[in-house]
């Protein structure tokens, strides 16, 4: 074999054999994220590729002084359009049929944010949740994003190479290339604490990547060395697919990302590309297998139509076998090769003039597409449900105890409290008088997070059985302790948390007995100093005078959810009622540590209603009729948070220690 590689111009298939990696990187995550944590990086792999093939296209057109910006358009909607346009004209009205309205609605609303290239700052500004929440996985249009990104880039790169790009070598502007690039991924870095949604959706942040992939572009095409050795250029190809590998297993959803970890499948894509660029290396040799060039063909359909058929399969809680996964990566490969083959070669080849084609291929079947996505949503979502009465009255019977605890007046959990909630009397439950002076203000608060909101039923069943009264106030997402909250809370909710509880903390003054109940696992699991923190805070109200009870973590009932009854409307054949399952050996532990601590400590109680929820260690969302009580998996339903509470109450009387808070 030669020492040296020489350059050649010919199709890249290396490079559709990359693009096969990335695609079934991201499938394969998709469908499973335990056989593959890092496989999201294919997109990065993807964002690299964009960057050097665009820009490589750019730059070879304005040497030639051929480069026309209505071409280049012309050339991206042929790419792009037909294969996006089929995948919305089918999951659009798909959706409305299948999903719950509130979920088709979206899928409507998020269908013409992706029409005009804008998905990404739709999933960023509209959803108050990251990528990786377990909810997003049931967006059907979610992917859309990282399209929203490319064509991002694809509008505003151009006009800028228009200016700045000269056709001999600069050096200024590569080192320019280099510094944004650089800056992007520092950006990513230092604001994913601040807000890791922007960092994850939005082009600023991911800039870096695809002009990385550009400044192999701009060293390919203004080359500082005609040739490389064989040894190097292997040793670069081996090193870019050691990054790869090592970043589809190291890399996780609770990564920094991206960021600078970002560098390494972006980097490694990169070293491959340059490397490929000069000739047959013993890596290219794997990349340009046939099966896998085939699968990098049709990589942008597979790509496009992958998501919906999960989403959907996911949206009706059917269970995911290994055979299950088998058919869903089946069924991705044969719809993309069936797009690839039917619709974006078809039109790959268009002859018609930029202005038709943008007529044809776009603007009609977009202004389409939208108009039926906005009948959609002016139907709420029902599309042709809005016909059937039965349907909606089922719908409505259902979703009647399927709402968050904050949706109920008299529940007072807030993101962040301010006076008015302290002052609001609907936060007050149970006897109207409970004291000797005949005032209605309550010497009994409940604090905490969602974790004591969900008990205000519970409590407030036990008040009217015992006349008691008491004040509910909780702060969302915030641990009910006095010393530093940093590392116990997301970036997101740290100032709201911060001042909500100076403002708490003053009020509880005027409290005798305080109730206090949290995401307690939630907490201690971020740091091992949670508790000890807790118990500090505890000790603390105990010196004050007060009385302190504390309700322990309810189960977390994995296999339920919320909707399951609502989407069997549309899924008949799903099964809601999961069997029961053992209580989690972690929240038995730290139940425990609170029950050891209230007998070790004066004026401090401890009840859970744990076995009322959980029969012979075996815990269920249904109560013993059958009846729901549950909200989500690790939360009770309010209605169902009162019938727990009657249920107590019928077999075994009001509980110590509220059985004596009447004495107040």
């Amino acid at each position: 074999m030669k020492d040296v590689v020489r350059k050649g111009n010919s199709y890249r298939a290396d490079i559709d054999g990359l693009r096969a990696i990335a695609v079934l990187s991201v499938v394969i995550f998709h469908i499973d994220k335990n056989i593959l944590p890092g496989g999201f990086v294919g997109v990065d792999i993807f964002f690299v590729i964009s960057g050097y093939l665009i820009s490589l296209y750019i730059f070879q057109q304005i040497d030639r002084k051929t480069f026309s910006i209505t071409e280049f358009y012309r050339r991206r909607i042929k790419r792009i359009a037909p294969a996006m346009l089929a995948v919305l004209i089918v999951v659009i009205p798909l959706s409305q049929l299948i999903l719950l309205p509130d979920d088709a609605k979206n899928v409507a609303e998020s269908g013409i944010w992706s029409l005009l290239s804008m998905a990404n700052i739709y999933f960023y500004s509209s959803q108050d949740l990251g990528y990786f929440a377990s909810t997003m996985n049931e967006k059907p249009l979610l992917h859309f994003w990282s399209l929203g990104v490319e064509e991002q880039f694809y509008i505003i790169w151009p006009i800028i190479l228009l200016f700045l790009y000269r056709g001999k070598y600069s050096s200024l502007f590569l080192y320019s290339l280099i510094f944004i690039s650089l800056l992007s991924f520092c950006s990513a870095q230092y604001f994913f604490d601040v807000s890791p949604s922007f960092v994850y959706y939005m082009l600023p942040t991911r800039a870096g990547e695809l002009l990385i992939g550009s400044i192999v572009a701009y060293l390919i095409n203004q080359p500082i060395r005609k040739e490389y050795s064989y040894s190097v250029l292997n040793s670069m190809s081996l090193l870019g697919f050691i990054l790869i590998i090592l970043s589809l297993n190291v890399i996780s959803k609770d990564s920094v990302f991206p960021g600078f970890i970002c560098l390494l499948p972006t980097m490694g894509t990169a070293f491959i590309i340059f490397s490929g660029h000069y000739g047959t290396n013993s890596l290219n040799r794997y990349l340009t297998f046939k099966p896998l060039v085939n699968i990098g063909l049709i990589s942008y359909s597979t790509y496009l139509w992958h998501w919906p058929v999960i989403a959907f399969f996911r949206y009706g809680l059917f269970e995911q076998t290994w055979l299950v996964n088998i058919i869903l990566f089946c069924i991705t490969l044969v719809l993309g090769w069936l797009s690839f083959r039917f619709i974006e070669q078809p039109f790959r080849y268009s002859t018609l003039s930029t202005k038709r084609l943008f007529i044809k291929l776009y603007l009609v079947p977009g202004a389409s597409i939208t108009l039926l996505a906005l009948l959609f949503y002016s139907l709420d979502g029902y599309g042709v449900r809005w016909f059937s009465p039965q349907y909606q009255t089922k719908l409505t019977s259902i979703n009647t105890d399927v709402k968050a605890a904050y949706h109920y007046k008299y529940v007072c959990q807030r993101s962040r409290i301010d006076i008015k909630d302290i002052e609001n009397t609907h936060c007050i439950l149970g006897n109207e008088t409970n004291n000797e002076s005949g005032s209605t203000t309550p010497q009994i608060i409940l604090i905490g997070d969602s974790n004591a909101a969900h008990y205000v039923g519970m409590i407030g069943a036990f008040a009217k059985e015992q006349g008691f009264s008491f004040r509910n106030l909780q702060i969302s997402a915030c641990p009910p302790v006095k010393n530093s909250i940093k590392q116990y809370v997301n970036i997101k909710h740290f100032k709201n948390c911060r001042d909500s509880l100076k403002l708490l903390w003053q009020y509880l003054e005027q409290f005798r007995v305080i109730i206090i109940s949290a995401s307690w696992l939630s907490y201690q699991l971020k740091s091992d100093g949670f508790l000890v923190d807790f118990y500090q805070t505890v000790k603390q109200l105990i010196k004050q005078g007060k009385q302190v009870i504390l309700i322990g973590k309810a189960p977390i009932i994995s296999s339920y959810n919320q909707s399951c009854l609502s989407r069997s409307l549309s899924f008949p054949f799903v099964n809601c009622y999961k069997p029961s399952i053992l209580m989690d050996k972690n929240i038995s532990s730290i139940n425990l540590s609170l029950k050891t601590f209230s007998v070790e400590n004066e004026n401090v109680d401890y009840f859970d209603a744990n076995d009322f929820i959980c029969r012979n260690k075996n815990c269920s969302a249904f109560s013993l009729n059958g009846e729901a009580i549950y909200f989500d998996k690790s939360h009770l339903s309010i209605p169902g948070s009162w019938k727990l509470g009657r249920e107590i109450i019928k077999y075994e009387g009001v509980p110590y220690p509220f059985n004596v808070l009447n004495e107040l």
